[in-house]
């Protein structure tokens, strides 16, 4: 621990590290396998895919019959039957948004960008372009 004198004060009772001065206010040090990770984001976005399909509306009679089974006898298995039409509608914003980061996370992964952050920032006109023969 080191303490530092302010001129005009008194000792510092606060310890700094030495790493917490190199750094510039305002910025922070990103792990060297966090940024522009491909290969980390296109796994994030294929799980956030897979797990949006599974709550897609159309696998409704299927994810009742399952909340049915493992919620049957419970309060929240009677508010699901007796409210089908908001679990679609939830299930369908759940999907939605799955689908919509699913693709952000790869769109990155494409220009080797990581949103693991809040700092991916992906242009509206990033599509992949294609030359064909």
């Amino acid at each position: 621990m080191t303490t530092f004198k302010i001129p005009g004060e008194g000792v510092d009772t606060q310890p700094m590290s030495i790493s917490a001065i190199s750094e510039p206010p305002g910025q922070t040090t990103v792990p060297a396998g966090r940024r522009g990770d491909p290969a980390r984001s296109t796994q994030r976005g294929r799980l956030w895919l897979v797990f949006s399909f599974i709550a897609c509306p159309c696998h409704l009679p299927v994810s009742m019959a399952v909340l049915a089974t493992v919620f049957g006898g419970t309060a929240f298995g009677s508010l699901v039957g007796r409210n089908t039409i908001a679990v679609g509608v939830f299930s369908g914003i759940i999907y939605a948004i799955g689908v919509g980061v699913g693709f952000r996370h790869l769109r990155a992964a494409a220009q080797g960008l990581d949103c693991s952050t809040d700092s991916c920032e992906v242009p509206a006109n990033s599509a992949p372009t294609t030359t064909s023969i």
